[in-house]
C-alpha cells in the first residue's frame, strides 16, 4: 500500500511542477499596428505586471506582450507608467525597482535602469537627462536615458507623483504636503513650492501652457479640487471643487486641442473647458458601478479610452468612447489596467 501511496505523491509532484507553457512571441507586423498600449499594473507583490497592445482598426487585442518577446520573462511587479522617447519605452515598475527600457518596434528589452527606490514617472528634460518621481525615496532622480545611469538627486522631502516641463520650468506633484514643487530644470534646483488642495497626484499642460492639477482630496472633510495654474507667474488661476469630501478627482487627459479636460471622479467621467468656472453635476460618462481606474484621450481621434480595474483580480476592461461619449467597443486587457497612452 505504501508503495502505492507514494507512486500517487510521485505522480502529484510531477504534474505540480509543470512548468507554464511559454507564450508566443508577438510579431512585429502587429505591434506596429497597434496605435494604442495598456500597462496592467497587476497586484502588490504578485509580479503580475504586463503590456497589452491594441489595433483600434481591426480591434485585434495582444497581451502580455513584453513576456510574449522577452524570453518568457515576466515584466515585473506593479507596472506603474511608460514614457516614450522616439521608438524607445521607459517603462516604470514601481515595486521591481526599475525602469524596464525596450524598443517599442519589438517590446524586447534593451536594458533598464535600476539602483531605484519605488520609481513612480519619468519625465525627459533634454535627450541626456530626465527626472523620475518616487513614492519612498523623498528625492526626485536624475537619470540618463541613453545610457541608463542615475546621475543624482534632488530632495523632494516627500512623495512625488506626475511631472510636466513647460518654458525650462518643471512642476512636480509632491502628494503628501499637497505642494507643486517648481525645478528649474537648467540647474536641478527647487525654486517654488506651490500650495494645493490635497493630494495632487496628476498633471497636464492646457493649450496656454498653464497647469492643471488634479487633487484628490480624502475622507478628513479635506474637498478635492481641479486647480489650473499659471506657469509664468506661478499664480494660482482658479481651483474647482465637489461639495462633498466623499467626492474624489482622478486621472486628468485633455483632448487634441487642449482646450477640453477629462476627469475621472466618482461619478464617472466629467468633462470642462480650460475657460469654465464652475462644474457640471451631470457626468459625461457614468460609472455604471464600474471601478474607473485610469483613462486617456487619443489625441488623433479624440475618442475616450476607460479602464475598469473590476474587483482588482481578474483581467480588467477597455472601454473605447467617441468623443461625443458613445461607447465603440470594448476589450479584455490584464490585471488593473493602470495607464494608456497612443503612440505617435
Amino acid at each position: 500500500m505504501k508503495k502505492y501511496v507514494n507512486i500517487l505523491l510521485l505522480l502529484l509532484f510531477l504534474f505540480g511542477c509543470k512548468k507554464e507553457e511559454k507564450k508566443e512571441p508577438v510579431s512585429h507586423d502587429s505591434i506596429a499596428n497597434s496605435e494604442v498600449i495598456i500597462l496592467n499594473e497587476g497586484n502588490f507583490q504578485w509580479g503580475q505586471g504586463t503590456v497589452s497592445l491594441y489595433d483600434p482598426q481591426s480591434g485585434e487585442v495582444k497581451n502580455d506582450v513584453f513576456q510574449s518577446n522577452n524570453n518568457n520573462r515576466p515584466l515585473g511587479d506593479v507596472a506603474q507608467s511608460m514614457t516614450m522617447i522616439g521608438d524607445t519605452g521607459y517603462i516604470v515598475v514601481n515595486n521591481s525597482n526599475k525602469i524596464e527600457v525596450v524598443d517599442l518596434k519589438t517590446f524586447q528589452s534593451i536594458g533598464e535602469i535600476s539602483s531605484l527606490n519605488s520609481p513612480r514617472n519619468l519625465l525627459p528634460i533634454s535627450p541626456t537627462k530626465a527626472y523620475v518621481s518616487d513614492l519612498y525615496e523623498d528625492d526626485i532622480y536624475i537619470v540618463n536615458p541613453l545610457d541608463f545611469s542615475v546621475k543624482g538627486r534632488i530632495n523632494s522631502a516627500g512623495w512625488t507623483e506626475e511631472m510636466v516641463i513647460v518654458n525650462g520650468k518643471v512642476f512636480v506633484c509632491q502628494v503628501d504636503s499637497s505642494q507643486l514643487l517648481v525645478i528649474d530644470a537648467a540647474t536641478d534646483q527647487i525654486i517654488d513650492r506651490l500650495p494645493t488642495a490635497h493630494s495632487p497626484q496628476y498633471i497636464e499642460l492646457d493649450k496656454n501652457g498653464n497647469v492643471w492639477v488634479s487633487c484628490s482630496g480624502n475622507q478628513d472633510a479635506k474637498k478635492p479640487a481641479l486647480q489650473q495654474f499659471n506657469s509664468s507667474n506661478l499664480q494660482l488661476m482658479k481651483s474647482l471643487s465637489e461639495e462633498s469630501a466623499n467626492q474624489f478627482f482622478g486621472e486628468i487627459a485633455f483632448n487634441s486641442t487642449k482646450e477640453e479636460l477629462f476627469f475621472i471622479n466618482r461619478g464617472g467621467v466629467g468633462k470642462l473647458t480650460i475657460t469654465d468656472t464652475t462644474l457640471e453635476e451631470m457626468a459625461f460618462i457614468s460609472a455604471n458601478n464600474r471601478i474607473l481606474y485610469a483613462m486617456n484621450v487619443d489625441p488623433k481621434t479624440n475618442e475616450i479610452y476607460l479602464a475598469d480595474a473590476i474587483d482588482y483580480q481578474q483581467k480588467g476592461i477597455i472601454y473605447r468612447y467617441s468623443e461625443n461619449g458613445s461607447l465603440i467597443t470594448h476589450f479584455r486587457v490584464g490585471i488593473i489596467p493602470g495607464s494608456i497612452y497612443f503612440k505617435e
